[in-house]
């Protein structure tokens, strides 16, 4: 158990600043104290108002998704309460609301104890430039309150925990501010957002994508195309493994370029950039007199090289027999690289591939290697 003044007590003050300058390693202190407190699970909320960032262990990930896809983020009586209780240590639920309280109070109701949570302790840091920090410690009904002596622990830790996540979150800042002016000055569109594809910062080339994307509930990010929105969501669950992703980005406008949207994911100590980063997305667009339109196919798109060469002849204006003869390729071969092609740029067929990259068919078309 966690115990003022204890070697385990002393550990997690080292490790809480080390996470002061390098932002990732916060999960790792929430783990320890968890670990340590007998917890379910911690996390962190840094709220401007405008947004939130978060930190959480794993074993709330699920709980917390939960939380925002049922609106609860606005309603939530629990966080109000320790905001009126204007209380600077950790507080418990039992010091805040009596089970009468829980029993009518939607959060706990309807959210909290149905799940056998609602037995945790929390504290509010406010920050220097206004922002208010929420640290969040859940415990299983079960287990009944947190015990003094651990609260004591807790509040130990306390500014400890203030000042390195003032710093940390400065700190954090400074590094997306960089790297997104950065891309700014090469004038690329550029955002970081979670794997839910919530917004975490981006530059204003980016904020000015409207006919493309639309921001969401939660700054939630989102394709206005539907078919493009799919291959988004695919893309946004299956960012632990290998690839880099890129997808079609149509405009919903007729007078505003096709484009590409570029999704990296951000891994070690990139992760820096933000607790809940997980990836950039950047948007491409083509430029009229462009060369490239094979490279640029084949590399954007994610297309193969066979695949490439058919969709340049496709934008030709080729029907698949054609490029087949063309090719010196079995007619099936071909068919089903469009097949292929159809699916990695979101189209129903030819006709809508050449309508999504029309502004495309413009340039010199090289349909070799």
């Amino acid at each position: 158990m966690l115990t003022p003044g204890s070697p385990d007590h002393s550990r997690v003050i080292d490790k809480i600043y080390e996470a002061a300058v390098l932002p990732d390693a916060w999960i790792g202190v929430l783990d320890e104290i968890c670990r340590l407190g007998d917890f379910f699970g911690g996390m962190v909320a840094i709220d401007d108002v405008t947004r939130a960032d978060w930190v959480l262990t794993p074993s709330v990930v699920p709980l917390f998704q939960e939380f925002l896809d049922q609106g609860w983020q606005p309603r939530n009586e629990r966080l109000y309460g320790l905001v009126q209780s204007g209380d600077l240590d950790f507080v418990c639920d039992t010091q805040l609301y009596s089970d009468e309280d829980k029993a009518r109070i939607p959060i706990y109701r309807d959210f909290l104890t149905p799940r056998g949570l609602g037995m945790g302790s929390a504290t509010i840091v406010q920050a220097a430039d206004g922002r208010r920090m929420s640290i969040i410690f859940e415990r299983k009904l079960e287990q009944g309150p947190v015990q003094q002596e651990l609260l004591a622990a807790l509040n130990g830790l306390r500014p400890h925990m203030a000042r390195a996540l003032n710093l940390s979150s400065e700190v954090r800042r400074q590094r997306q501010s960089a790297l997104l002016n950065g891309l700014s000055l090469a004038g690329v569109p550029a955002a970081l957002i979670t794997e839910q594809g919530r917004l975490v910062a981006a530059n204003a080339e980016f904020d000015g994508l409207r006919n493309y994307v639309v921001f969401l509930a939660h700054n939630r990010l989102a394709l206005r195309d539907s078919a493009a929105q799919a291959l988004f969501s695919e893309a946004l669950a299956s960012l632990g493994g290998d690839r880099v992703q890129s997808l079609p980005l149509p405009s919903m406008e007729e007078t505003a370029p096709p484009g590409v949207m570029h999704i990296l994911p951000l891994r070690r100590m990139a992760r820096d950039l933000g607790p809940n980063a997980q990836a950039i997305v950047m948007a491409a667009f083509p430029t009229k007199g462009d060369e490239t339109l094979f490279p640029l196919l084949k590399t954007l798109y994610d297309f193969t090289r066979a695949e490439a060469r058919v969709a340049a002849l496709m934008l030709e204006g080729e029907a698949l027999p054609e490029i087949a003869k063309k090719l010196g390729v079995a007619y099936e071969t071909v068919r089903s690289g469009a097949k292929a092609i159809y699916r990695k740029t979101g189209s129903s067929g030819q006709t809508d591939f050449v309508r999504r990259l029309s502004p495309v068919t413009r340039y010199s078309v090289a349909s070799g290697g």
